[in-house]
């Protein structure tokens, strides 16, 4: 199942982003320190399969079993992206590993996703986190990373 989420948001433009949580450590009381890190990705057709890549750390160390979530970013005519001309489609989910790396693959590449009419021009990767692990809370973070 696809699930479309309109946004209002700006996104942030590049080949290679890096976006950081909160930014509290959990020495002030607050979330740990999250960041995100994407590898640039070429994308070779619609329809060949495509590899995305995180890696997710706290204060500087890589955080195992974690969820990410994974969008592509299309445009496309304003009927199907809205206003802002970008569209997050929440494409799947991915677990990190002890070195907090993940992966999200689509075999049959972006074709899988797109509508008619829309390009993939991106990817994003969210962390999100409601309720402490291990009696830590640790901070949202973002990134996106164009497609060469």
């Amino acid at each position: 199942m696809i699930l479309r989420l309109a946004t209002a948001s700006a996104f942030l433009m590049g080949a290679l982003a890096v976006v950081a949580g909160c930014g509290l450590s959990s020495d002030s009381g607050g979330c740990i320190h999250t960041v995100l890190k994407l590898q640039p990705v070429h994308l070779e057709s619609r329809t060949a399969p495509l590899t995305l890549h995180a890696r997710l750390t706290g204060e500087g160390k890589p955080l195992a079993r974690f969820r990410l979530s994974f969008f592509l970013v299309f445009t496309g005519p304003t009927k199907l992206v809205g206003k802002s001309g970008k569209l997050p489609d929440l494409s799947g989910h991915a677990t990190t590993d002890a070195t907090g790396a993940a992966t999200f693959r689509l075999p049959g590449g972006v074709a899988q996703i797109a509508l008619p009419g829309e390009t993939a021009v991106g990817y994003q990767v969210r962390f999100t986190i409601a309720k402490p692990v291990d009696h830590k809370e640790y901070c949202t973070a973002f990134a996106e990373a164009m497609f060469r």
